[in-house]
């Protein structure tokens, strides 16, 4: 009986594990294309005060 309520808890334990890495992963797919979206933005900012001939 013990084992199988160790061998639960183990599997709960990788579960939340798998879950908290999906979780930490998305975060920082967004975190790097919020990055990208600030560095076209300052681009275009540059291009737009740029005087033009």
């Amino acid at each position: 009986m013990r084992g199988i309520i160790l061998a639960g808890i183990a599997l709960l334990g990788v579960v939340t594990a798998a879950l908290a890495s999906w979780f930490v992963e998305k975060i920082g797919d967004v975190e790097e294309a919020g990055e990208e979206t600030q560095r076209d933005v300052e681009e275009l900012a540059d291009e737009v005060r740029a005087p033009t001939k």
